[in-house]
């Protein structure tokens, strides 16, 4: 029972020292948010952008990073024969209450040219605003914006995040018997 212990105690500490890197309590919809371009309403896109939240990071001191919001975007060249040119500096992030998040850390600066029939992602990661905690700002709507160059004009287009309610735990009785538990937790959404 001793060497039970000695063994259970270091692993239950160790257990409740981990954390994840995404506030788990931040999840957005719809997942991934679609914008598709078309020079006409009647035609197929020219272009589609989708947009992904990917999580709302912790603060990570050795990156010197503050709380972050962390998103990945794809630009796909569906319908031009032409090459269209995605500038990842152009990213800009509105929270809810139109407080403009941070410039973000990108995963590339440089420009993206998106061939015919192809594809490019970059991820971003943008400072919360404020004192860096989510609740300076309103976290519950999210709107990201850019600008892409097609034929030689910028094109801005815009998508809105919007926060899906956190899962709760109710407490509820039921009844007792031989074979059931005389309470439970019950996860509801």
């Amino acid at each position: 029972m001793k060497t039970l212990r000695l063994i259970l105690l270091p692993a239950a500490l160790l257990v409740g020292g981990c954390t994840s890197t995404y506030l788990h309590q931040f999840a957005y919809v719809p997942m991934p948010a679609k914008l598709e371009l078309t020079a006409r309403a009647d035609e197929m896109p020219l272009v589609r952008i989708l947009v992904s939240v990917i999580g709302v990071r912790r603060a990570d001191r050795d990156a010197g990073l503050p709380v972050t919001v962390e998103m990945r975007v794809r630009v796909e060249n569906l319908g031009t024969d032409e090459t269209l040119t995605f500038d990842p500096t152009s990213l800009t992030l509105l929270s809810g209450d139109l407080e403009t998040f941070s410039p973000p850390v990108l995963s590339t600066d440089a420009p993206m040219t998106v061939p015919a029939h192809g594809a490019s992602t970059v991820e971003a990661l943008f400072p919360v605003p404020g004192d860096g905690t989510t609740s300076a700002v309103d976290m519950d709507g999210l709107n990201l914006q850019w600008t892409i160059r097609l034929r030689d004009r910028a094109i801005p287009g815009s998508v809105t995040l919007t926060r899906r309610p956190h899962p709760t735990y109710v407490y509820r009785p039921i009844e007792p018997g031989p074979w059931r538990r005389t309470h439970y937790w019950r996860y509801c959404r």
